[in-house]
């Protein structure tokens, strides 16, 4: 699997260039297409979402373009394929756990505001 190999200078142009960054994600379509594909066959889900991990991966690469830091010494693929993986894991627990980050910030931020009272008493 070739894959257009991006400078640093494009990337950073992509950052405002929405034509090149369509181009980028496009070009790391095949890659977004395998880590789902591998996602899918570890662990078995209905067919229809596919389509739904497949957008997360892409949703990664898009956001890669937006994060990555040439100051790095990364190569921009391998950075891509770091944030894909993670979308697509991401989508995972969301769908499993529910939002439960959301969930346990909420039960922290309730904690710590029950002890700061408590505090104040003492």
């Amino acid at each position: 699997m070739e894959y257009k190999v991006f400078t640093y200078e494009e990337i950073e142009r992509a950052k405002n260039d929405k034509d090149l960054r369509n181009e980028i994600v496009l070009n790391y379509y095949a890659l977004a297409v395998k880590l789902t594909s591998s996602f899918y066959a570890r662990i078995p889900r209905p067919v229809e979402q596919f389509d739904d991990y497949l957008n997360e991966a892409l949703m990664g690469i898009n956001d890669a373009i937006t994060k990555f830091d040439k100051d790095k010494n990364v190569e921009f693929g391998s950075f891509a394929f770091a944030y894909a993986r993670w979308y697509i894991k991401n989508l995972s627990r969301r769908r499993v756990y529910g939002d439960k980050e959301q969930h346990d910030l909420e039960n922290n931020k309730a904690f710590a505001f029950d002890r700061m009272q408590l505090m104040s008493t003492i």
